[in-house]
């Protein structure tokens, strides 16, 4: 019975998880041949941005970039973009994500597609796994967690 007791509230998370997963997907092929972006302001002092190009969404923070209002949206043909990929190729990666200081940002990180699509599919799917476990399994798996993060730290130096 507490089975059926919150269907309709994991239904709604599955769809809800499933719709941003295709969202995602239809982005990625855009992505491909227009740079789509967004910049925001936040506190009118510094933004965020988010940017998607050639299979990679790029999320950053930055401080001293001018443009007019609270926020701004840009589609650029691809071919204007190539000394992004340029930089780009420069820099290691983890897993696909990649961390960048580049001079006209305080930071951006860098996320392919296909890792965020796996994220939004394992989201939409988790309220359907039964979430049965012991301490000993807790304590494993925050282990592992805890050396994946030091792994990203250290190949982020």
């Amino acid at each position: 019975m507490a089975g059926m007791r919150y269907r309709k509230l994991r239904i709604a998370w599955s769809v809800a998880w499933g719709v941003a997963c295709l969202l995602l997907i239809v982005l990625w092929v855009r992505s491909y041949s227009t740079y789509d972006d967004l910049m925001v302001h936040l506190l009118g002092l510094s933004g965020f941005g988010v940017g998607s190009l050639r299979g990679q969404v790029q999320l950053g923070a930055f401080g001293h970039r001018d443009f007019s209002g609270t926020w701004l949206i840009q589609h650029v043909p691809i071919r204007y973009k190539n000394e992004w990929l340029q930089e780009l190729s420069l820099h290691r990666a983890f897993v696909g994500v990649r961390l960048l200081h580049p001079q006209n940002s305080d930071w951006i990180i860098v996320i392919p597609h296909w890792f965020l699509t796996i994220l939004c599919t394992v989201s939409g799917a988790s309220p359907w796994f039964r979430w049965r476990f012991s301490l000993r399994t807790l304590l494993i798996a925050m282990t592992l967690i805890a050396v994946g993060l030091g792994a990203i730290v250290y190949a982020m130096r």
